[in-house]
């Protein structure tokens, strides 16, 4: 019984660990789109004022 004890705690542990590793890709991938999103959405907003200042 402490083998399968032994074993279910270390497929907790992996668990958390996979976890752990997923979130923070999550969390990465969900910044960059925002940043890219927001970039975007600001440049599309003030693109005559961008074109102004790129031909002068």
């Amino acid at each position: 019984m402490k083998k399968k004890k032994l074993s279910k705690q270390q497929l907790q542990e992996k668990r958390k660990i996979e976890n752990k590793k997923f979130n923070r890709t999550l969390i990465i991938s969900f910044s960059l789109l925002m940043v890219a999103t927001v970039s975007v959405l600001t440049f599309y907003t003030y693109k005559c004022d961008t074109r102004f200042f790129y031909h002068k």
